[in-house]
């Protein structure tokens, strides 16, 4: 839990969709990634893991990103980053 009574947003590492994170990956590195990117599927699919994972990499300034160092990491895990809007 956070100081302010929330559970951090996302887990220290992020398992699944494999093929999507890599393939969101390359285009991240290509420069070629949307603006907009649609997630959508089941109940309980990792919609919304998936797309904080994905703020999180855009976000990051440390390296690896996301580095769970650099302050807009810790802002973003807590949903508290000005650029996320949940």
């Amino acid at each position: 839990m956070t100081r302010r009574g929330r559970a951090d947003a996302s887990p220290p590492a992020f398992r699944g969709h494999k093929e999507l994170r890599a393939a969101l990956s390359s285009a991240l590195a290509r420069e070629t990634l949307p603006a907009t990117v649609l997630i959508h599927g089941m109940p309980g699919c990792g919609k919304q893991s998936l797309a904080l994972w994905l703020a999180r990499i855009r976000l990051c300034t440390g390296d690896p990103a996301p580095c769970d160092r650099c302050t807009s990491c810790r802002l973003a895990r807590r949903l508290e980053h000005p650029d996320i809007h949940w």
